[in-house]
């Protein structure tokens, strides 16, 4: 299996409704056993051509005969793989990013599309410093520029002027790292550290967050040993703080609403010190049991988990809770469009 073919069928799990983009890339560098550069060659793929879905199409439309979302969705998707290694990685030969598309044409189309494949990166390869994009100053322009929906570009524009919100799409395209909270209960940031370099990885400490670790460069979730043996868990530093503001101490008891994946009730035990009490509840019963056996791998014995919805009062509970309630927003928010698929599986009236 080489790389290209890899990216191709990891791009057609990562539809709407289908896989999230990281769990399918870590599981499909274990299944192919890339290492080194085909490592980062094919997670540089996956995750730019979703990244970027909104300006290849914009490309692509440019120069096909068939608007993008007229074409079927394998040959959608070796158009935007190629489009994205002709545009984005300078390294590539346009002449290999065209061969090797044409090649997954042959294989995963039926006859006559890999004529059209090769015509439109061809011409994509030609036209590439020509291209006409919309014009500068309006938010059809952001949203081709930094790969953002337009209605979101719209509604930042909006809120925040113009310059404004181009700073924050900016910042949304930068590549985001793993970060880890530490699990204070079985170890400390420095401690913890010094086994990720044993283990090879790279690490630095978060600004904001006294116990967050930031990854240097992507690691697939299955390589850092760490998190099996419970010395931390993945949260980003946002999520952190957001636990570190609800100011838990030990013997207090606190309800976190919408809980799962549980990452909040996490960091509000360990804060504890797994002393008191921490009620999770999310609707989903199904999701419960990522909260139990996380607590379980990290040591902590003082969560109880049961299926509720958020918005409707729990009479048992009222005046129990001794810190605020931590309330977690349903996770297709705002914040996770920094996340490369997120972006698009938001219709604006679920916002």
């Amino acid at each position: 299996m080489n790389v290209r073919e890899a990216a191709f069928l990891s791009l057609g799990k990562c539809t709407p409704g289908g896989k999230y983009s990281n769990l399918e890339v870590d599981s499909a560098i274990k299944k192919y056993g890339f290492t080194g550069s085909d490592r980062a060659f094919f997670t540089a793929l996956v995750y730019g051509t979703i990244e970027k879905r909104i300006t290849l199409d914009y490309v692509i439309s440019r120069f096909s005969s068939k608007p993008p979302e007229k074409l079927e969705p394998k040959v959608l998707d070796i158009l935007r793989l190629g489009a994205y290694q002709i545009l984005f990685l300078d390294r590539v030969p346009d002449s290999a990013a065209c061969n090797e598309s044409v090649e997954l044409a042959k294989y995963y189309t039926h006859k006559g599309t890999t004529g059209f494949v090769n015509g439109v990166l061809r011409s994509i390869s030609r036209g590439k410093n020509a291209i006409e994009y919309p014009e500068k100053g309006n938010a059809g322009y952001l949203s081709v520029k930094y790969a953002c929906p337009e209605w979101l570009c719209t509604m930042w524009e909006r809120d925040y002027g113009y310059e404004k919100c181009e700073s924050i799409l900016s910042g949304l395209n930068r590549n985001p790292r793993i970060t880890l909270r530490v699990n204070t209960l079985k170890t400390d940031r420095e401690s913890l550290k010094k086994r990720l370099s044993d283990d090879g990885i790279g690490c630095t400490g978060t600004v904001l967050s006294e116990n967050g670790l930031v990854l240097d460069e992507y690691t697939p979730i299955g390589d850092v040993t760490a998190l099996a043996d419970g010395l931390c868990f993945v949260q980003d530093e946002a999520s952190q703080l957001c636990t570190a503001a609800v100011d838990a101490h030990p013997g207090d008891t606190v309800i976190d609403t919408c809980c799962c994946p549980g990452g909040k009730s996490f960091g509000i035990a360990m804060s504890m010190g797994n002393k008191g009490r921490i009620f999770s509840l999310d609707l989903h019963e199904s999701k419960l049991s990522l909260v139990e056996k996380g607590a379980e791998r990290l040591g902590i014995g003082i969560i109880s988990v049961a299926v509720q919805n958020g918005a409707k009062i729990r009479e048992e509970f009222i005046g129990k809770a001794d810190s605020p309630t931590c309330v977690t927003s349903p996770r297709k928010s705002l914040k996770d469009f920094r996340r490369y698929s997120m972006r698009y599986l938001i219709p604006p009236p679920a916002m």
